[in-house]
């Protein structure tokens, strides 16, 4: 009998210290998923502050995209609010169509329609896109450099690009053109989107964002789910038109993470959409227009802090979650209170010589 309750108190034991380990494995495996992600967030918007900084004509709008059609250099301002919210509107017509034409080219398993057209616009983002953005920055840094030179180096960067996200590379390569393509794509919007736009088109993509993945019947959410019940894997380039997906593991995939911990092998983690980097990238660009470093820098925190309790959300619900609705609330309701109240008092503080 003794010799029995010494063994169960063993495995009691046991099983306590190894419960506790699994605890400590899955706070340390959170708090890197946590750090992953912001990593490349933080990347994204440094390189976007970066290209504006040391090229102002980055964030010059000249032209407006052809899906934005209605100019604001109007005398009213009802008649610009008009015309921004006209253009956002048929900015997001763009990205629901975009979404559910994905959607339905996925549901009926027309995955080279899907590959073609993703492989098309990642080779039209590196090279053409690319070479427009480069050709500027040689103007502005009144740099010359001779067109053979550039040519052998596009083509070289986009076949390299091509193949990173397309097929085989290693994984840091492969997240440098990621993380590359949602910062090329943030400039793009910064330049073609007028502000007034860009701010109506942010606030109806929040509620676009929860919309399609909250809803039973979302775009979204229905293209997670039948990933999952297809056991696919969504490709990289695929998240990033997806825009808003932040992806749970479920219950199997928690099991197999903490055989996974167990034995020392990497865990799946969780997944954020490129798109969300692109529009994080097009706020903090608007935002750096007004020059103040203590608006940029708060806003730039605001983001990071509404991704990681987006995080903490996904951990909580173990489910689908929008990226976009809480990280950009925050930026820019911290924009508009900074702009409006803390940047005119810190103005007059500093007329007055008042300092605190």
């Amino acid at each position: 009998m003794g010799d029995t309750c010494k063994k169960s108190d063993v495995d009691i034991s046991a099983k306590k210290l190894q419960n506790t380990t699994i605890k400590e494995h899955k706070l340390q495996y959170g708090a890197k998923q946590i750090v992953g992600i912001c990593i490349p967030a933080s990347i994204s918007m440094s390189l976007v502050l970066i290209a504006i900084k040391m090229v102002p004509s980055f964030a010059e709008v000249r032209q407006n995209l052809p899906y934005v059609p209605f100019s604001e250099n109007v005398p009213t301002t009802l008649h610009r609010t008009a015309n921004s919210l006209l253009n956002a509107l048929l900015f997001t017509v763009m990205v629901i169509s975009t979404t559910v034409m994905i959607l339905i080219l996925y549901l009926y398993k027309c995955y080279r329609i899907i590959n073609t057209w993703l492989a098309f616009t990642s080779f039209f983002l590196l090279t053409f896109f690319t070479f427009l953005y480069f050709k500027e920055a040689m103007l502005s840094f009144n740099y010359p450099v001779d067109d053979v030179t550039v040519t052998i180096g596009l083509w070289n960067f986009g076949i390299v690009g091509m193949v990173g996200i397309h097929w085989k590379a290693p994984k840091l390569l492969q997240q440098c053109y990621l993380i590359y393509i949602a910062t090329l794509m943030a400039l793009v919007f910064i330049k073609y989107l007028p502000d007034w736009s860009a701010w109506m088109i942010l606030i109806i993509l929040v509620i676009w964002d929860c919309l399609a993945v909250l809803s039973p019947n979302g775009p979204l959410r229905i293209f997670i789910e039948t990933v999952k019940q297809r056991s696919d894997t969504i490709p990289p380039s695929l998240l990033y038109v997806s825009f808003a997906d932040l992806i749970a593991e479920d219950e199997n995939e928690e099991t197999q993470a903490d055989e996974l911990l167990k034995t020392g092998h990497s865990t799946p983690g969780i997944k954020l959409g490129l798109g969300d980097f692109i529009f994080y990238g097009l706020l903090i660009g608007k935002v750096a227009k007004c020059g103040d470093w203590f608006v940029i820098l708060s806003c730039y925190v605001g983001i990071l802090v509404g991704l990681v309790t987006t995080t903490t959300l996904l951990s909580f619900y173990k489910r689908v979650m929008p990226a976009l609705p809480i990280s950009i609330s925050l930026g820019m309701v911290i924009y508009f209170v900074s702009v409006s109240f803390l940047c005119r008092v810190s103005s007059e503080l500093i007329k007055k010589q008042i300092f605190l």
